[in-house]
């Protein structure tokens, strides 16, 4: 009876010991990252497809396209924390019929994308399929297919969707404004005011400046500048002085912009190079019918 009993007790220790290593290892380890870099690291985007290819580089610690027009930081640094957190979970796939028809094979893929360093390469991965609301299929190497948080078009291979929209404009506060042949405007206590004997409509020039302070552009243009442009500017802020050119395009019915402060031509939205060229009577503040008909009698 006794060898019984030391028996049970001893079985009963080897189970007890049992669990506790089975509950030490905790389980399978769960997935981790899809990719391991370090974002503030990254130097350098290569996006590629069918469509073709954007590059975009930091150039002393500011982001730019190929011909140096600047990139959007802010989309940059939500691209790269989107894919730095992005989580691989268990895989979806792993043979070369699922990775093809995931659309992440060498020869078959909807985007390949290289992040480098100052040092070299940090990560190269493809982009595949869509298999739900801001999920991608996404392999790197040999590895197997992951269904990532992701959205594919973050990652477009057309340079005006990386282009900073902003870069045209003020740097820091806008103090005058001058058009060539035309005008000087310049920044009172108050309001605006200008070098010729007019009275300007306060709400109407508020709208005109807000069109330089708040410019925004919305791709490159690639057609042939007319020789004289609709209206030229200098506009002073906090960086110097700086000239802004604006053309409407009467073939193609569009409107582009140059700057002395950036490379290339720019698409600019008809509304607003409509506004930009107004005239100085344009801005001035219109007499009433009673006036009129005062002055008349």
């Amino acid at each position: 009876m006794r060898l019984l009993e030391l028996g049970i007790l001893l079985i009963v220790q080897i189970l007890i010991a049992v669990f506790l290593y089975v509950s030490n290892l905790g389980g399978p380890e769960a997935p981790g990252a899809f990719l391991n870099f370090v974002p503030e690291e990254v130097v350098k985007i290569v996006v590629d497809s069918e469509d073709g290819e954007v590059v975009i580089s930091k150039v002393e610690n500011r982001w730019q396209l190929p011909d140096g027009s600047a990139a959007d930081a802010d989309r940059i640094d939500r691209v790269l924390t989107g894919l730095a957190s992005a989580n691989a979970g268990w895989p979806v796939g792993e043979s070369g019929a699922s990775i093809d028809r995931f659309k992440v094979s060498d020869d078959n893929f909807e985007k390949r994308v290289r992040l480098e360093s100052k040092d070299g390469l940090l990560e190269e991965f493809f982009i595949g399929s869509t298999p739900g609301h801001k999920k991608v299929h996404a392999r790197k190497g040999n590895g197997p297919v992951y269904a990532i948080n992701f959205s594919t078009y973050d990652l477009g291979t057309k340079q005006s969707v990386w282009l900073n929209k902003q870069l045209l404009r003020p740097t820091g506060e806008m103090t005058t404004l001058i058009r060539t042949d035309g005008y000087t405007m310049y920044k009172g206590d108050d309001d605006w005011e200008v070098d010729q004997d007019i009275e300007l409509d306060p709400v109407k020039v508020s709208s005109f400046i807000g069109r330089f302070t708040n410019l925004s552009v919305y791709d490159f243009s690639d057609k042939d500048l007319p020789d004289t442009p609709n209206a030229e500017f200098t506009l002073v802020d906090e960086a110097g002085s700086s000239r802004l050119s604006v053309y409407y395009l009467d073939e193609d019915e569009e409107w582009a912009i140059t700057s002395s402060r950036a490379p290339g031509i720019y698409k600019l939205s008809t509304y607003i190079g409509e506004e930009m060229t107004q005239d100085l009577s344009e801005l001035s503040i219109e007499e009433s019918d009673e006036d009129s008909e005062e002055e008349s009698t």
